[in-house]
């Protein structure tokens, strides 16, 4: 049940062309990859917000907060990235002040993003 809801939310190729795009745009910019620059952040990260979409928990606006530091993006572009129409990135600064919960679809790419899909063995 769990991939069947997933795959409704982000297909296979849209996350794998996410950690593609990421990838050879940190590369061309001389960045290291974004699993080394995630140490220590993942920390303020439960694990339960790695589940899949049925079990999933809910990411507080810290955890979120933490998401972007970690992905180095900034509220607008993540918005841009996840697909939003949002010009100024409103909807992500509700998600970062706790007025609205993230949705589960803009987390994983936001996880995909950062370089944190090994934490989603499972799915």
């Amino acid at each position: 049940m769990a991939l069947i809801e997933l795959s409704a939310l982000l297909t296979p190729y849209q996350a794998y062309s996410v950690r593609i795009w990421d990838k050879e745009n940190r590369q061309k910019a001389g960045l290291p990859p974004r699993a080394e620059t995630a140490a220590g952040l993942t920390e303020k990260i439960r694990p339960e917000c790695f589940l899949p979409f049925p079990e999933w928990s809910v990411p507080t606006k810290e955890e979120v907060t933490a998401l972007l530091d970690i992905s180095g993006l900034t509220q607008k572009q993540a918005a841009t990235l996840v697909g939003l129409k949002d010009n100024n990135g409103r909807t992500f600064r509700r998600f970062t002040m706790g007025e609205t919960p993230i949705a589960y679809a803009y987390w994983f790419i936001l996880c995909q993003y950062a370089g944190l899909s090994n934490n989603y063995k499972n799915i």
